[in-house]
């Protein structure tokens, strides 16, 4: 599928601004000043920032991911599930400003907005 790719995939690691940084993505307690923080520090800019926020979708990951919380993760996942993942046809997606991302097999695409929607 042009213009997705596998939330399961790591390279985008080596890519990320935090890569070798020295903060605690994943503290024992998350707190919005902390998030305010590292979003301002690394996920505003970082080039990776879908990658690394689908990773964290598909694997349930706890901690700052993608300049979201944990619990803003948790809020996503109760999102609408209208439609259906095009190559696994799982309904559990995900909905970001710009992308959908499959919670079943990770895959990620840019979405399209319906007719009246802004993002």
């Amino acid at each position: 599928m042009a213009g997705s790719y596998a939330a399961t995939e790591v390279r985008w690691q080596d890519r990320a601004r935090c890569n070798g940084s020295e903060i605690d993505f994943t503290p024992e307690v998350e707190s919005r000043e902390e998030l305010t923080q590292v979003r301002a520090l690394f996920c505003d800019l970082c080039p990776v920032r879908t990658e690394c926020f689908a990773y964290a979708v598909v694997y349930r990951a706890k901690g700052y991911w993608g300049g979201t919380s944990t619990q803003d993760r948790t809020l996503l996942g109760y999102s609408r599930n209208r439609v259906k993942c095009p190559v696994c046809l799982c309904k559990s997606l995900v909905r970001t400003e710009s992308h959908e991302i499959c919670q079943g097999c990770g895959v990620s695409w840019t979405r399209i907005l319906s007719e009246g929607e802004t993002t």
